[in-house]
């Protein structure tokens, strides 16, 4: 630990994400920290907060597996590293981790957190991947089925999880009218894709036009926040032409976003699991436990999971929502005097400022090594 008794934290993320910023924001609530920020702010700069923007030091740049890109990033890393304690790297990708690694390993300790376990989720090989499950100095999961099917691939090292939670700030106490009979308003959040357009097969399982459609046509309606243009969502857009329950939102930041979640009565999770796929594709997708889970329970309404073991299992314990399994309809799975009224206090108990603690402690373990 620095004189000025402050962690310096070197947070590097090319692809900045919500996962990211709730450690980021949980750190700086922790206080004790000084944070610098590695991310393509160009193409990734939406993303980020006010209390980000306002607490650390941000560094744009571009990433890449090219020397220019390579030389650059670890030119920055050269002047950042002797006032840093830690370097936390986050994945997709991979192949930057594995550069950090291979400069500066026995220099500075080195995270890898991993927010897609590439190799599981793809089922093919990943040699970044496994370079920098092997060589960092600790690897951080979102779920402990992660941890087994890493260790089992890589052999045992220095793991944890630390879930993708949001801040305490963020909570939103449940509506007091709640709706109890259809037809009820779904709200989805999150990634998607239209496989056919896109003719992707690798991110499919974000595929919901069926699992909309089957929403719809029990007369119920579904609103969308995707992250796609909608111009490269046709099958989506078909759906809305079809049903008058079917919308297509624009992608909101953050906190405005919860606050419009709030009027929802569920939210969906889970999996478009209806075509081949690998078998450790499963397994992952079983095995994930996604932000969106808690960022409903945040914004206060309870959940519906469709092909998620990891998430299915949350919500029947903590009696936050309902599991959709084959063969029942939507309305079927619904008893709204089987689910807690106090989500805000379960969301206080899954805050990431519970988290933060953790992770701290596994940055100052790798300091007194």
């Amino acid at each position: 630990m620095p004189e000025n008794n402050l962690l310096n934290i070197i947070v590097i993320h090319p692809r900045y994400c919500i996962r990211a910023q709730k450690q980021i924001e949980g750190l700086l609530d922790a206080g004790g920290v000084n944070i610098t920020l590695l991310m393509d702010r160009k193409r990734y700069g939406r993303q980020l907060s006010e209390a980000v923007i306002n607490g650390v030091t941000i560094h744009s740049l571009r990433f890449g597996t090219n020397f220019l890109r390579q030389r650059k990033l670890l030119r920055l890393l050269k002047i950042l590293i002797p006032g840093a304690d830690v370097i936390h790297c986050h994945n997709e990708p991979n192949f930057h981790v594995r550069q950090i690694i291979e400069a500066y390993k026995g220099t500075i300790p080195i995270v890898y957190d991993i927010h897609d376990l590439t190799s599981m989720r793809s089922g093919l090989e990943d040699a970044d991947e496994a370079f920098a499950y092997t060589h960092s100095d600790a690897v951080i999961h979102v779920s402990e089925p992660f941890i087994k099917y890493g260790d089992k691939k890589y052999g045992a090292t220095n793991t944890h999880v630390i879930m993708s939670l949001p801040s305490s700030r963020n909570i939103l106490k449940p509506r007091s009218n709640w709706s109890t009979e259809p037809p009820f308003r779904f709200v989805y959040q999150g990634a998607v894709i239209d496989r056919i357009y896109e003719q992707d097969d690798l991110y499919a399982y974000r595929d919901y036009t069926e699992i909309f459609q089957s929403i719809l046509d029990e007369g119920h309606s579904v609103d969308v926040f995707g992250n796609r243009d909608h111009d490269k969502l046709p099958a989506y857009k078909a759906l809305e032409e079809k049903y008058p329950g079917f919308k297509l939102k624009q992608r909101l930041p953050y906190p405005g976003l919860l606050q419009r979640l709030n009027g929802y009565d569920f939210g969906i999770v889970g999996f478009n699991m209806n075509y081949d796929m690998p078998e450790s594709s499963r397994q992952y997708l079983h095995g994930a436990i996604g932000n969106k889970l808690f960022d409903y329970l945040f914004a206060g309404i309870p959940v519906i999971t469709i092909n998620s073991d990891a998430m299915s299992e949350f919500v029947e314990k903590h009696r936050c929502g309902f599991v959709k399994t084959s063969g029942k309809r939507w309305s079927e799975i619904i008893d709204l005097n089987m689910v807690r009224r106090d989500l805000h206090i379960l969301a206080d108990e899954h805050s990431m400022e519970r988290q933060i603690t953790k992770l701290k402690n596994i940055y100052q373990d790798l300091l007194l090594r």
